[in-house]
């Protein structure tokens, strides 16, 4: 090609006959007039969602991280626990306490495995954000879908929570299953729509993950148990009420004392007024004489009854009340069920404003 075309290496006349014959032929380069982009129709919502249905549920079979592995983990979690806390199963005055850190552990293990979703969720973000700005379907599309395949799932987890680790293995009555179960489940709802608007509004999952750490133990150690509530100074106590286990901790202790046999040790009393402490034992092994009885009940073995807790379901969530104000000795299941609702649902509210906001957002090119 060179003797051809460059003068050094061949005949000049040859590279000049090759250029004009070039010159001759070269087509002129014309550009169109622009034309409006042809107006088609939109894939219909419900195929949208149907297609999107399918893809998440192919997902999941194919990467079982999101909740087979944690439903495995969290039946594992429970029942270690159940097992460290095995003594619990005996209605006895020393388990109260230990039955009460056994919910409190319970609440909180399970939820705390929903970091690993932050991951999850921020790479399948990064695929759908692009597929949205491609014009594939419409961002809410793939939220109905997603949470279609989400909630029958934490449905699922919440079970795996309770059975086998609390219902029969911790000896709970199963008439309270219908309090338990949706007070577990809203909490377990919120910390996963928390975790899945952390990965949306940090570009870096492990900032996400780090940041869920720090919400789940800030709620834990707020839950009411070991941490006072009245101590806990503004602007800090603001976690105390704007976090699900303050509210969800209440409904699960109650569950576990409330339809519970009587407990061994507790025995009745009387008392002549409300305004003296010392009565008359009825029953039990010092009955007839005068013992310390100020919630109608002593026991023999803690006359100062510091560690008496009480006999009946109610006379023991009594007493834990005036210890733990976490506790409520009445029945607070609609106010718990409305704040759990309202904070998953606000949670939800965020992952959705800046899921949508960060998938249509754009920018124009630049002229170079």
């Amino acid at each position: 090609m060179l003797d051809l075309i460059n003068k050094d290496f061949g005949h000049p006349e040859v590279a000049d006959a090759v250029v004009a014959t070039w010159a001759s032929e070269k087509k002129e380069v014309t550009i169109k007039e622009p034309t409006a982009l042809s107006n088609k129709k939109s894939t219909p919502v419900g195929t949208q969602i149907s297609v999107l249905f399918g893809k998440q549920t192919r997902l999941l079979v194919l990467d079982p991280l999101s909740y087979l592995v944690r439903a495995v983990m969290i039946v594992f979690g429970t029942m270690f626990f159940i097992t460290i806390y095995a003594s619990t199963r005996k209605l006895e005055q020393e388990q109260v306490v230990s039955r009460l850190f056994f919910c409190m552990w319970l609440v909180g293990m399970p939820a705390a495995l929903g970091v690993v979703l932050i991951y999850i969720v921020n790479t399948d973000y990064q695929v759908v954000k692009r597929e949205v700005k491609d014009g594939m379907y419409h961002p809410l599309t793939y939220v109905i879908a997603q949470m279609s395949l989400q909630l029958p799932m934490l449905c699922i987890l919440c079970f795996c929570a309770l059975f086998p680790a609390v219902y029969p293995t911790a000896n709970w009555e199963i008439s309270q299953f219908w309090r338990v179960y949706p007070a577990y489940l809203l909490a377990f709802m919120s910390f996963e729509f928390l975790a899945e608007f952390l990965a949306v509004a940090l570009a870096n999952p492990l900032l996400g993950m780090l940041a869920f750490i720090n919400v789940w133990f800030t709620a834990f150690l707020f839950c009411g148990i070991l941490v006072n509530e009245q101590e806990v100074p503004w602007p800090v106590r603001v976690f105390v009420y704007v976090l699900p286990y303050r509210w969800n901790l209440g409904e699960i202790v109650w569950s576990a004392f409330i339809d519970s046999p009587d407990y061994e040790g507790a025995y009745e009393c009387l008392t002549p007024n409300s305004t003296s402490s010392t009565g008359l034992a009825i029953t039990g092994p010092l009955a007839g004489q005068p013992v310390n009885c100020p919630r109608g009940f002593y026991c023999p073995d803690d006359l100062s009854g510091v560690s008496c807790w009480g006999k009946t379901g109610q006379q023991i969530i009594d007493g834990l009340s005036s210890t733990f104000k976490a506790i409520s000795s009445e029945d607070m299941f609609g106010r718990d069920m409305g704040l759990l609702i309202l904070i998953a649902v606000c949670f939800k509210t965020l992952y959705l404003i800046v899921f949508l906001y960060r998938s249509s957002r754009g920018r124009a090119p630049k002229k170079p």
